[in-house]
């Protein structure tokens, strides 16, 4: 059996350059095993996800799966090999499209207004559904500081995302509902 070893660096942004902020918003809906823990880049989009949120940030790095290694300082992202991952490109698009018609929460990810905004997002959503709002606090402190948060209808055989697109429009993420079990 042949093995392919694929010949890329390892790519490196440091804390000051201009992709680090964006990286470190989106490597934290990164799962923790399997496919779900590597970053996988493709046109020049990041995309991350632990399968309840998909974030996606411009990164100039070539198109493949990365293993991430972070600290306070740096983000390295090693090529790695995956072979069953996601089609995070098309569930992108699939929920921006549905996203298009729907109004938006102007958020700002800043503590003072954090409460009225997740009280609003809260009142958009079915009765159904509740948000890990760890994750949502995740969700809109993009590095832009301002964004729009839009709630996409759903039921409970269909439950929809929660969709965040930043102030610039160069990160976007998805929060996928907890359904109420009752």
């Amino acid at each position: 059996m042949e093995v392919q070893v694929r010949t890329e660096k390892t790519e490196v942004f440091e804390k000051g350059d201009e992709y680090f902020p964006l990286l470190v918003w989106c490597i934290r809906a990164l799962g923790k095993q399997d496919e779900r823990s590597l970053l996988f880049v493709k046109d020049k989009l990041a995309f991350a996800t632990d399968g309840v949120r998909l974030h996606t940030c411009p990164l100039p790095v070539p198109d493949g799966t990365y293993e991430v290694q972070a600290n306070g300082e740096g983000i390295s992202l090693i090529p790695k090999e995956a072979r069953n991952f996601l089609d995070v490109v098309g569930i992108m698009k699939k929920f921006l499209e549905r996203a298009k018609e729907i109004e938006g929460i102007l958020v700002y990810g800043e503590k003072l207004t954090f409460d009225k905004e997740v009280a609003d997002i809260l009142r958009a959503l079915d009765s159904n559904f509740y948000l890990n709002l760890k994750f949502l606090r995740d969700l809109i402190s993009s590095p832009d500081k301002t964004g729009y948060l839009k709630v996409l209808p759903g039921s409970v055989q269909d439950p929809m995302p929660v969709v965040y697109i930043s102030g610039t429009g160069f990160m976007i993420g998805l929060l996928m509902p907890i359904i109420l079990r009752r």
